[in-house]
């Protein structure tokens, strides 16, 4: 499995590809978003992927959407710590994308950093073609996904030949039903601020 060990608490649990941990498994196994129901179908298959998953850990949201050129691309949403340590209580900086190989692009935050890229829909809830890239080092992997039914989406990263990879779970990310009054949901992060919250709400 190609082991995405990221230092920025988007552990995928372990998703994608370090080069001494490869290993052979054929197996398989702020701003509101707005979910579609995940018992409706879409009017396009294809779109059954789109929207916002909780991948393994819990700690990251990737939102998947349909672009202009009928690809599907996804985005890091959320972040369940999207600021760097900081034990003097200062306020903290803003994680971003430092282990880029474009070194004009290591100031990019990690929220709102494109992840998935160019997935094609080629039937059977199987999505493929496109993309992962890892922030802990700047690579990036060859990935299939695929819809294992309407709330979990298996996503393998790999190396060359798909057999030669891993596959993690991730699970459809359903906002909580918004009280009379309540605020929105406060973990959401369409963009990292400059200054910290009150700290990052888990799930």
């Amino acid at each position: 499995m190609i082991a995405i060990r990221i230092p920025v608490a988007l552990s995928f649990t372990a998703l994608v590809l370090s080069h001494a941990g490869l290993a052979a498994d054929a197996s398989t196994s702020g701003a509101t978003h707005d979910i579609a129901d995940p018992n409706t179908p879409p009017a396009d298959p294809g779109d059954a992927v789109t929207g916002v998953w909780l991948t393994a850990g819990k700690d990251c949201r990737i939102e998947i959407k349909r672009s202009k050129n009928g690809k599907y691309d996804g985005k890091i949403a959320w972040l369940k710590e999207p600021y760097e340590p900081s034990d003097d209580g200062e306020a903290r900086e803003i994680k971003r994308d430092i282990n880029n190989p474009d070194k004009s692009k290591r100031n990019e935050p990690l929220v709102g950093l494109a992840l998935l890229k160019n997935f094609a829909y080629t039937g059977e809830n199987v999505w493929s073609g496109g993309t992962i890239y890892d922030p802990e080092n700047g690579k990036t992997y060859k990935c299939q996904m695929t819809l294992t039914d309407p709330k979990r989406l298996d996503v393998r990263g790999y190396i060359g030949i798909r057999a030669f990879g891993r596959t993690t779970a991730w699970t459809r990310y359903e906002a909580p039903e918004k009280k009379p009054g309540q605020e929105e949901d406060p973990a959401s992060q369409a963009t990292a601020p400059d200054q910290p919250s009150v700290g990052a709400v888990a799930q």
